[in-house]
C-alpha cells in the first residue's frame, strides 16, 4: 500500500484518543481539526453544489460556469476580511468594489449582480435544507476560538492554496504566539475548486489578526524557487505550463520561476498515438507488453476515477491515482494519462494559440477593456476560464 494511505490511517488511529489543546506533536487534515474543536462536519462540497444547488441557481448564471460560482461564494463574497471580523458576507455594495472574480478574470457588473443574487439563494437553500459548507464550519470554528480557551504554541499550515480564506483564519487563530506561524504553498498549484487567492492576502490577514506583531514587521513572505526533486527537463515542462497561465491570466496566481538543484535527468515525452488506446500507449500488446511495474517507483496520473477504471480493466495495472489524490507523493517514474486529450473543453488548447480569439479575449478582458461583453464573446469568456484549473492541475500532475 501507499505510504500515504498507512500515514494516514496511523494519524486516524492516534487522533481517536486526542483531546484538544493537543500535547506534543499534532498533524491533523482539516476535517480532523474541525472534529477535534467539536465542531460539526461539512456537507455541502463542490460535488454537492453541483448536484443539489446548481440545478436551481444556473438559471441566473448568464453563462457563468459553476466552478466561477462556487470560488466567489467561498473567496470573494466570504473573504479573508470577513473572516477575520464578524463572519458576515460582504455587502453588495462593498461586492461591486472589486471587479476582479476570485478566479482571476474581470467580471462584468451584470455578472457580479447575478452572482450576488446566487449567493442570497445559495444561502437561503442551505437554511431551508440545515446543510453547512466548509466556510460555515470554519466561521463556527472562528468564533468558538475568539471566546477565548487554550490554543497552539506553533502552527504549521502546508498546502494553503487549497483552503477557503475562513478556514485559514480558523486556523490562524488557534495559534497564540504570532511568531510561530508558518504557512506554506503555492497557488500555481491551487485543485480545490472553492480556493482562489494569493498570499498577500494571507499576509493582510494576519496582519489583521495580530496588529501589534504587524507593526513591528515580526513576519515576512520568502519566496522558495529551487526545486530539489524534479530533473531539468520537468522543471522546465512544469515552467512552461505556469508561464502560459500567467501569461493569459496574470492574476489568477502567485508568479514563481522554478530553476532545480539537479543537473542530470531525463527528458519529458509527450506521446500521441492516433487510432490506439491509452492501455496499448502504456503497457504496449502481445510480445510486447509491459510487466507489471513496481507501484512505489512508477504511477499513472487520471483525470477521473472512472478513467482509472477504464485502465484497470484494460489490463493496465499497478499505481493509478488521479492528479488530487498523487499530490504531495514522489515517484521516479509518472506517466500522466489523458489530461490533454479528456480536456472538457477545445478552448484550452486554443489558449496556447498567441494569434486565436480565445488569446486575443483572455488579453484584452485582463487589460481592462472598456467594451461590455455580450452574446457570444461573453459565453467564450466564461468557457475560456476553465483553462485556470486545467493548468494548474497539469502543473501538479507534471511537478
Amino acid at each position: 500500500s501507499l505510504l500515504r494511505d498507512q500515514v494516514a490511517c496511523e494519524l486516524t488511529e492516534c487522533l481517536s484518543n486526542t483531546q484538544w489543546p493537543p500535547h506534543g506533536v499534532l498533524c491533523a487534515t482539516w476535517e480532523q481539526l474541525v472534529q477535534l474543536r467539536g465542531g460539526r462536519a461539512a456537507v455541502i462540497g463542490y460535488d454537492r453544489f453541483l448536484e443539489s444547488y446548481w440545478p436551481r441557481l444556473r438559471s441566473y448564471a448568464r453563462s457563468l460556469s459553476p466552478l466561477l460560482v462556487w470560488a466567489e461564494f467561498n473567496t470573494r463574497l466570504r473573504p479573508f476580511k470577513c473572516a477575520v471580523g464578524n463572519g458576515s458576507a460582504l455587502s453588495l455594495r462593498d461586492y461591486l468594489k472589486d471587479d476582479q472574480a476570485a478566479v482571476g478574470i474581470r467580471l462584468e457588473e451584470s455578472d457580479a449582480h447575478a452572482l450576488y443574487f446566487m449567493f442570497r439563494e445559495y444561502t437561503e437553500m442551505k437554511s431551508i435544507s440545515e446543510e453547512f459548507d466548509d466556510v460555515d464550519v470554519a466561521l463556527a470554528l472562528r468564533a468558538s476560538s475568539s471566546q477565548g480557551g487554550e490554543g497552539v504554541e506553533y502552527l504549521y499550515i502546508d498546502e494553503a492554496q487549497d483552503f477557503a480564506p475562513a478556514e485559514l483564519v480558523a486556523m490562524l487563530s488557534l495559534c497564540h504566539n504570532v511568531e510561530g506561524v508558518t504557512v506554506a504553498g503555492d497557488t500555481c498549484q491551487t485543485i480545490n475548486p472553492g480556493s482562489a487567492f494569493n498570499f498577500a492576502d494571507i499576509m493582510e490577514a494576519f496582519a489583521r489578526l495580530h496588529p501589534a506583531a504587524h507593526k513591528r514587521a515580526s513576519f515576512s513572505m520568502l519566496t522558495l524557487t529551487l526545486n530539489y526533486r524534479c530533473a531539468p527537463g520537468v522543471v522546465n515542462l512544469a515552467n512552461s505550463v505556469t508561464d502560459l497561465l500567467m501569461q493569459r491570466f496574470p492574476r489568477c496566481a502567485d508568479r514563481i520561476e522554478e530553476a532545480t538543484a539537479s543537473e542530470k535527468g531525463a527528458q519529458p515525452i509527450f506521446v500521441q498515438w492516433p487510432g490506439q488506446d491509452p492501455a496499448t500507449c502504456i503497457i504496449g500488446a502481445g510480445s510486447s507488453t509491459l510487466p507489471k511495474a513496481e507501484a512505489a517507483r512508477l504511477t499513472i496520473l487520471v483525470r477521473t476515477h472512472e478513467d482509472r477504471q477504464a485502465l484497470l480493466k484494460s489490463g493496465v495495472s499497478g499505481t493509478i491515482l488521479t492528479v488530487a489524490e498523487a499530490k504531495g507523493l514522489e515517484f521516479d517514474f509518472v506517466i500522466v494519462c489523458g489530461l490533454l486529450s479528456h480536456l472538457p473543453d477545445s478552448v484550452v488548447c486554443a489558449l496556447a494559440d498567441e494569434a486565436s480569439s480565445e488569446t486575443q479575449l483572455a488579453k484584452t478582458h485582463d487589460q481592462g477593456s472598456c467594451q461590455r461583453l455580450a452574446g457570444a464573446a461573453h459565453s467564450l469568456l466564461c468557457r475560456v476560464i476553465f483553462a485556470i484549473p486545467e493548468f494548474k492541475t497539469l502543473y501538479v500532475a507534471i511537478t
